[in-house]
Formats: structure tokens, sequence, C-alpha cells
């Protein structure tokens, strides 16, 4: 209200209409209009300016949240590569230690680890929707096989 009365009353034009209203009307009845009407003016420079800065503060909140957004978006891209990678390198060491043989009384495969010396039915989770590839086939226990050397024909090993 002080800046209204000090710089915007005292304006040349301003005074012109306070001069012609003032001795029209009874003295606090001018001075409280003009009281009400500085009083709107007030209400809507803090609207304007309450506006101002929330519109300000959105924008500021809403690159935040765009920026947080693309943090989030590239971590979910590293993290979903890198555990492609992971699974990948697993299986690449799992084909290693794991055997697959075919059983040679039901034909039905299974593996073989030969770190642990366990055998499974069931294929290993760690292969995923791969596998070692084709198994080898056993023979009947019945059977007598015979490896010898081509070379030498010693006889090299026998079943």
């Amino acid at each position: 209200i002080k800046l209204l009365q000090e710089y915007i009353f005292k304006a040349s034009s301003c005074l012109k209409i306070y001069k012609t209203i003032k001795p029209l009307h009874v003295q606090g009845r001018t001075d409280t209009h003009l009281n009400n009407m500085t009083c709107k003016i007030q209400k809507c420079y803090r609207g304007l300016s309450t506006r101002k800065k929330f519109i300000r503060k959105k924008s500021i909140y809403i690159k935040r949240q765009k920026k947080k957004h693309l943090i989030y978006s590239t971590l979910l891209v590293q993290r979903v590569w890198q555990g492609f990678i992971g699974r990948k390198k697993a299986t690449e060491q799992a084909k290693i230690i794991w055997e697959k043989y075919l059983d040679s009384e039901t034909s039905r495969p299974y593996w073989y680890n030969k770190a642990t010396g366990s055998t499974s039915w069931t294929k290993p989770l760690v292969f995923g929707n791969t596998d070692i590839g084709n198994p080898v086939k056993l023979p009947k226990s019945g059977n007598l096989y015979t490896v010898s050397c081509s070379s030498c024909a010693i006889r090299l090993v026998s079943s």
C-alpha cells in the first residue's frame, strides 16, 4: 500500500483524478475507496506473482522428472544388457563343466557334471533355452568295445 501511495498515486495522472474526486465526496469515503482499490491491486499482483512462481517451479519439477526418467531408462537398459552378457558367460562356463549323454536303456538324455560327479535327468537351469548339443550315446552294458592304436595295433581301452 505504501508503494502505491508513494509512487503510483503521486503520478501526475493519478493526482489529477484524485483532486477531482476528493472535493465531490466525503474525505473518509474517498480514502476508503482508494484503500479498497489498492487492496484489489495487491491481490491481483500477489496472484500474478504466485502463478508465475508456481509455473516456474512446475517447469523445474518437470525437467527434473524427465531427467530422472532418462537416468532410470539408461540404468534399465544397462541392467538388461549386463544380465544378458552374464547369462551368456555362465552358459559358456556350464558347457565346459556339464556333459550330455543318452541312456542306453531308456534313450533319455541325462547330464553329467565333471566337477562334482553328479548326474541329473533334468537339464540344468543355467542353460536356459540353450543346451550342450548332441548327446553322447553310451553302449549297452552287454556290448564289448575295444579301442586300439591305429599305427601300432596296441589295445588301449576295452569295455
